[in-house]
């Protein structure tokens, strides 16, 4: 079968195939911007941009893919010469906009291409935030999120290295965190939403309410699925307790259940499952599953801020059997949140590491004046060893002792 030349018509009756009429003009742009041919030039920019996305649909069905791909190549390169703001939005968001909404091609292909823009735009005007939420929400669409892997794990840090607003930081959040449920990966999905939470601390009771459903999801799958790999502030944002004094149906007892599987005892889970046992239901978890969690988690903060503990303790904390204690402390030990071994003699457990359910300011606080401690410390014994100045301080006597007994 023959190959299709696709061919655009200009106002003034050029008739070239968009591939040699953009390359055409874009060589005739020469780089110093204060000759008059490129000052003419850059007027054409947006009648050329306009003439080009006209035909989308007809240029990515051309049999001659090469072809068409450059044709919109070489627009990418017109649109980064635009030096009018306006001009540059205005042809940057069309140009996605018609790549993500054209038929003439499989989704691949287009995402591909908004892509090759998205590398070629600067943030200015917001061009670049908006080709990728449109590429988030044709990924989504189209099932096709495998493509998106390198740009969803970095989205999350992106609204501070652009600058956005708290505004369009949402917008981004809030559409990664879909993509990454439609993709089935939970944890990052449920970061992502607290981020898009994160945004609205101190902002007033009336603005929490557009945080309510996200809200509300983020407590519902915190619930579903507590043992996660990564510490996670969620009880104490204000979105989040918004929900406490909310009048939503379910959502005062859902922020309840919350705080007590962010920050409860199993006997508080055993209080709220003999007074509430609707919410678990609507969460979709089991008693005997929740209570299964909570355990676990009780076990894991337990183990946060100790070297070892008595088996018999762990028991106690659990609110288990003492010939059940190991069990529970291998549950924990295979989910993840506690790193050590059994002593069966000694009846402990050894602890070499256990993850918190949550970690907040205080907790960087406290990390924070610890660290400063053991520099300290580390300072002064490397003084001592060099038999520099801090040496002949505290350290420098604690080392001086420490040789004398030797």
């Amino acid at each position: 079968m023959a190959s299709t030349t696709v061919v655009v018509d200009l106002e003034d009756g050029a008739a070239l195939s968009p591939d040699r009429l953009v390359a055409r003009l874009i060589s005739a742009v020469p780089e110093a911007k204060e000759t008059a041919l490129a000052a003419q030039a850059e007027k054409s920019w947006p009648r050329l941009v306009a003439a080009i996305l006209a035909h989308t649909d007809a240029i990515l069905a051309a049999e001659d893919t090469d072809e068409g791909d450059a044709v919109f190549l070489h627009l990418f390169a017109a649109i980064g010469r635009f030096t009018d703001d306006a001009d540059f939005k205005t042809a940057a968001v069309s140009t996605t906009d018609a790549l993500a909404g054209a038929t003439g091609a499989p989704a691949s292909r287009r995402m591909r291409l908004i892509v090759r823009l998205y590398n070629t735009l600067s943030n200015r005007c917001g061009a670049k935030l908006h080709s990728l939420l449109r590429l988030l929400k044709l990924a989504r669409e189209s099932k096709q999120l495998g493509r998106l892997a390198v740009f969803l794990r970095d989205i999350e840090g992106l609204p501070a290295r652009w600058g956005l607003s708290p505004e369009d930081s949402r917008l981004l959040l809030l559409e990664a965190a879909l993509a990454t449920d439609a993709a089935q990966n939970a944890d990052l999905a449920q970061s992502l939403r607290t981020a898009y939470l994160r945004t609205f601390q101190g902002c007033e009771p009336a603005a929490l309410v557009e945080a309510e459903p996200v809200a509300i999801k983020a407590a519902t799958a915190y619930i579903r699925t507590p043992v996660v790999s990564q510490r996670s502030d969620l009880t104490s944002l204000d979105a989040v307790k918004a929900l406490a004094g909310s009048s939503t149906p379910g959502a005062a007892s859902l922020c309840r259940l919350l705080v007590i599987f962010g920050e409860g005892s199993v006997a508080d889970l055993a209080a709220f499952q003999a007074s509430d046992a609707d919410t678990l239901a609507r969460v979709g978890v089991s008693a005997e599953d929740a209570m299964a969690v909570m355990r676990i988690l009780t076990l894991a903060s337990a183990a946060a801020g100790a070297s070892s503990l008595a088996l018999e303790d762990v028991a106690k904390a659990v609110d288990v059997a003492p010939e059940d204690a190991e069990r529970w402390v291998v549950m924990a030990i295979e989910r993840g949140l506690i790193e050590g071994r059994i002593d069966q003699a000694a009846g402990r457990v050894l602890i070499v590491r256990a993850t918190p359910r949550s970690f907040q300011e205080a907790d960087w606080r406290g990390l924070s004046a610890r660290l400063g401690a053991w520099r300290g410390e580390v300072e002064h014994l490397v003084a001592a060893i060099k038999g520099g100045p801090a040496g002949r301080g505290a350290g420098g006597a604690r080392a001086a002792a420490a040789a004398g007994s030797a």
